[in-house]
């Protein structure tokens, strides 16, 4: 019995003693000390719990905030692949279907034989060829003329610097501007045809006189010269441009653009998208009434650099006058955006610009829009 407590208690000394051999090497060596601890570890009742890692999650599943979208989604650059699927509404046509689609606008007409000058609604009364420098012509009221189309190649022209005054060929091969009280479409004395490939150089005919053609003679006024009637004028005095008083650019312009990296999931958000006359600066000497309704005019027209825009009547309604610098209530639309794994997308705007280049300028933000999808190959 003695005999068996003796090498119990042998035993369990040399347990102690391997124990604080381990430690001990643990200790001394530096080295061990990680595994050393991870094997007393074991001795401990309670083990670390594991926080098991979360599953993806699936494609299909709605995100929760437009906030935390936008911080997963990154901003990029729009693909090529896009930018060829804007449209590109260069209008063409027939003179007659371009002159038919100006009806309304308003416009200025310059003459090819000296350079810098166009149709004047002279005070005396007369139609004279006068200058002006291209910086002023946005505001020059003189120059600016309604163009009324009444059938085929046939147009009136109205003084938007005297209401209801048309251009009129009269007896003496001298053209001025007369007062009548409705638009003279079946008087011959006011009407006119136009002739040429496009409105960057036509002849202008008399309907009175139809072997007399519009002559920017060098006296400076609008006379009436003989020629073939059925043959436009080949010399610069008898050419002419159609043109807008100021400069028109419409373009799509991209207003969103995402790329989702993600691999497993599609992001979804929404996006405000905001339309109306949003920005403008006219100086004081311009009438800011007057320039809305030519810009809702002549947006859209051939003779713009797109035939894409078309403002109506709303964009010209709200503007206040109080101000030389003022902005206009605009409407906002929303449009539900989904982005598949490793996709971008973007949305284009239509915006137009109206001014001389001069610091005089419209920005419109059109309500049409196209938006473009592109995965990564």
């Amino acid at each position: 019995m003695k005999t068996l407590n003796f090498f119990k208690l042998l035993a369990i000394i040399t347990v102690i003693a391997s124990s604080f051999f381990i430690v001990s090497c643990g200790e001394s060596t530096g080295k061990n000390i990680v595994e050393t601890r991870r094997t007393d570890t074991v001795f401990i009742s309670n083990p670390p719990v594991t926080t098991p890692k979360p599953n993806p999650k699936p494609v299909s599943e709605p995100i929760s905030t437009v906030d935390k979208d936008i911080l997963e989604a990154s901003d990029a650059q729009p693909p090529k692949s896009c930018i060829n699927k804007i449209p590109k509404d260069i209008f063409s046509g027939t003179l007659k279907n371009q002159l038919e689609k100006m009806h309304g606008s308003i416009i200025v007409i310059k003459s090819l034989r000296w350079n810098g000058a166009y149709i004047d609604a002279n005070h005396t009364g007369a139609a004279r060829v006068t200058e002006v420098a291209n910086s002023k012509l946005f505001n020059a009221k003189w120059a600016k003329l309604k163009m009324h189309y009444i059938s085929e190649n046939i147009i009136c022209l109205e003084s938007i610097r005297y209401p209801d005054h048309y251009l009129d060929y009269g007896n003496d091969n001298v053209l001025r501007f007369t007062k009548s009280n409705e638009v003279p479409k079946n008087l011959d004395w006011a009407r006119f045809s136009v002739y040429g490939t496009n409105l960057s150089n036509v002849g202008i005919r008399s309907e009175r006189w139809t072997d007399r053609w519009l002559d920017a003679h060098p006296t400076g006024n609008l006379y009436g010269a003989k020629h073939d009637p059925n043959t436009r004028p080949t010399e610069k005095w008898g050419q002419f441009e159609f043109m807008n008083p100021g400069t028109i650019t419409s373009e799509y312009v991209p207003i969103f653009t995402k790329y989702n990296p993600n691999e497993d999931y599609t992001i979804k958000l929404t996006w405000e998208i905001t339309s109306g006359t949003d920005f403008s600066k006219l100086d004081e000497t311009i009438n800011q009434v007057e320039i809305t309704t030519e810009m809702q005019k002549n947006f859209g027209t051939p003779i713009s650099s797109s035939g894409s825009v078309k403002v109506g009547a709303k964009y010209s309604n709200t503007w206040r006058t109080a101000s030389t610098e003022f902005k206009k209530e605009s409407t906002t639309m929303t449009v539900p955006i989904e982005i598949p794994p490793k996709s971008t997308f973007v949305i284009y705007q239509l915006h137009g610009t109206y001014g001389n280049n001069n610091g005089n300028e419209v920005i419109v933000k059109y309500e049409k829009y196209i938006d473009c999808l592109e995965r990564d190959l």
